[in-house]
């Protein structure tokens, strides 16, 4: 009965063992490859002229940023999977990887030339009406614009009242 005592933690431990081997360390990874020959793994935070920055995981789930000198690294082998960039803090920007900085930035640029699209029509009308070089070609284009807008606006009341006709029609019949 003794020796059955010792049988069981030992095929508890062999399984709780094989069950973190089968864990994956990290679900993306970069690579370092020192001149000597040795593989470091993580997520490359910085690339320098001097140094290589790679962030690593160490026991206990913490997470440590190792700094190699620049003449002492080989190669590195950056991850390109989606997960990978999402560690590095990448965002996604019309099909592009980008930082949240650049994002922002690359918005406010898009914005901003859309605006000065708009403002370039509005110069277009201003330049065509001052080509008219006359108050009344600019008052009478102004009223021409308001008689459009006038008749849209009974367009879509009769159009409201229409509607309202048939809904009230066809809550009568049921």
């Amino acid at each position: 009965m003794r020796a059955a005592i010792h049988i069981l933690p030992r095929r508890a431990m062999s399984s709780a063992l094989l069950g973190i081997l089968l864990i994956p360390l990290s679900v993306s990874a970069d690579t370092v490859l020192l001149k000597d020959g040795t593989e470091h793994e993580g997520i490359v935070v910085e690339q320098s002229g001097n140094v290589v920055k790679l962030r690593m995981k160490g026991g206990a789930g913490r997470e440590y940023v190792t700094i190699f000198a620049r003449d002492k690294v080989k190669s590195v082998t950056l991850d390109m999977s989606e997960e990978a960039k999402q560690e590095r803090g990448l965002v996604e920007h019309r099909g592009d990887w980008v930082t949240p900085e650049d994002k922002q930035r690359l918005e406010k640029e898009e914005s901003l030339a859309r605006n000065k699209g708009e403002l370039a029509k509005l110069d277009a009308e201003v330049a065509a009406l001052e080509r008219a070089n006359s108050i009344d070609s600019a008052e009478d284009y102004l009223e021409q614009k308001q008689g459009i807008l006038e008749k849209t606006v009974v367009r879509l009341a009769v159009a409201t009242l229409v509607c309202a006709g048939a809904f009230i029609a066809v809550r009568r019949l049921t």
